[in-house]
């Protein structure tokens, strides 16, 4: 079962300026030619790219930072991820006026995925119900979607403070952290499918490195499981087997 399984500790390089990057697990970038030696016999070397193929990987990575090469793993871009915030408050329910074409989604705590908000007709008026503290999601239309936080205005309306992506969710997840239960993960072939949530983008881009999208889930093998348990974790998810 994927779970945290190694202390965190601080990314050795920023990625863009590391000697190596890992851009997939055992595949690396490689940008300084002076690796190369150290890098032969351990895998396989193409002309800007090395794929590690043999079991010796911390050793491999040892020796290149003994010898004074950065190297950026997966396991640093774990360490990197954005800790959660402070959670805001659940207040009072407020309403917001809406038009046609506007489309409304929050973000719920339970289902951790984005939840449309019908809008009903109040006096010839369309409107919506939130609640203060909310994190929501606009679109108007086939436009890009707007993210914002709810606050109760003095009138008992819905006032709303624009955030961006990674900020809504964060916090969306702060609140879930201690209202949802564990997540139920299922072994799949020769690893295991983990649920496919709505993830802050980093967390999402990650996840991209590590698994594949397959059959409604992230599907990761046993080599990079515990990693991509932690970035479940570093949102308050705690992961349990089926």
């Amino acid at each position: 079962m994927p779970r945290p399984s190694r202390p965190t500790r601080p990314a050795t390089s920023h990625s863009a300026s590391a000697d190596m990057e890992e851009l997939r697990p055992n595949y690396f970038l490689v940008r300084e030619n002076r690796a190369r030696h150290i890098l032969k016999g351990e895998g396989k070397l193409d002309e800007k790219t090395f794929t590690l193929t043999t079991w010796r990987r911390d050793g491999l990575l040892a020796r290149l930072r003994d010898n004074g090469f950065t190297v950026y793993t997966l396991e640093d871009r774990v360490d990197a991820l954005p800790g959660l915030p402070p959670p805001l408050p659940i207040g009072p329910e407020v309403t917001r006026p809406v038009n046609n074409i506007e489309r409304i989604s929050y973000f719920d705590m339970l289902a951790l995925t984005w939840v449309p908000v019908d809008a009903v007709a109040v006096e010839g008026q369309k409107q919506v119900t939130l609640r203060a503290g909310w994190l929501i999601r606009r679109r108007k239309g086939r436009g890009e979607a707007s993210f914002y936080k709810v606050f109760a205005e003095r009138t008992g309306g819905a006032g709303l403070t624009a955030t961006d992506e990674t900020t809504a969710l964060m916090l969306g997840y702060a609140q879930a952290r201690r209202k949802r239960p564990p997540l139920v993960v299922q072994p799949h072939g020769e690893g295991w499918l983990l649920p496919d949530l709505e993830l802050p983008p980093p967390h999402r881009s990650l996840m991209e490195r590590l698994a594949e999208r397959r059959d409604g889930g992230w599907y990761v093998d046993n080599r990079v499981a515990d990693l991509a348990g932690e970035v479940y974790a570093k949102l308050g998810l705690e992961l349990v087997e089926r």
